[in-house]
């Protein structure tokens, strides 16, 4: 992590580094661990990221600005950062080649899916495989493995249509508690394309255009709607959850 940027950022919000760590539930000695370069869990990541307004990614060091929808710069500085950061994304080496039958069960489970919807990119409408859910029927907690599956540039058609069908969830979540298209628009926080492709149930996903949403804009979600990553990708609340 980039700790000289963590201190810019903690000295925005008129908050030490100590203080900061108390704020996302670990102890004040993980401070040294950061001063001399170690990284948090990614849970602590994205507290700290949601704390300080500001990417995981710029957090990280791996964006030249501070990508958040309440900043302002001018179109070069975005250009460039957009630029570090595709590249940044496309070319990690960590990611699997293929999800195997059995991990799409399991998140599509966790999803409320279908797990044939993850795959079919022809279908677009979500439709969830439990009414009423309620959180005792996660075998495990996948927030953060969604989150990693979103944070990849897609590698593959595969890839490419999951991401667009776990995007049309959060959507359609949203939207179940009266965060609709024109609300999620107003935001301004998307790219209008990715959500024209995504609102119009096109199913021509090998158009330039046809992404689904990347972490950071769901993380842009979470803090204009104040929902929670477990309701925006399961449909099920938490104590954080605003409505």
């Amino acid at each position: 992590m980039d700790y000289s940027r963590l201190e810019e950022l903690c000295r925005e919000k008129n908050i030490s580094t100590s203080k900061l760590a108390e704020m996302v539930g670990v102890s004040k000695g993980n401070t040294s661990t950061w001063k001399k370069g170690g990284n948090p869990s990614l849970e602590v990541l994205c507290k700290m990221a949601e704390a300080l307004d500001c990417t995981i990614d710029y957090l990280l060091g791996n964006e030249k600005i501070n990508l958040m929808p309440s900043k302002k710069y001018n179109a070069l500085m975005v250009l460039e950062a957009s630029q570090a950061d595709y590249l940044s994304n496309g070319c990690r080496t960590d990611r699997p080649d293929t999800i195997d039958l059995g991990e799409y069960s399991v998140i599509a489970k966790y999803l409320n899916c279908d797990p044939k919807f993850l795959i079919n990119g022809s279908n677009t409408t979500y439709v969830p495989a439990l009414k009423d859910r309620a959180a005792d029927t996660f075998d495990k907690d996948m927030v953060f493995d969604i989150i990693n599956l979103m944070s990849y540039l897609p590698g593959n058609d595969e890839e490419r249509v999951m991401q667009l069908q776990i995007s049309r969830i959060v959507l359609y979540n949203l939207a179940m508690c009266g965060f609709d298209e024109a609300a999620v628009r107003s935001y301004n926080a998307i790219a209008s394309k990715t959500l024209d492709f995504l609102y119009s149930g096109e199913v021509d996903y090998k158009k330039h255009h046809a992404y689904g949403l990347r972490f950071n804009d769901i993380r842009s979600l979470n803090v204009k709607t104040g929902m929670s990553y477990q309701y925006m990708f399961t449909g099920v609340k938490n104590g954080r959850d605003k409505k």
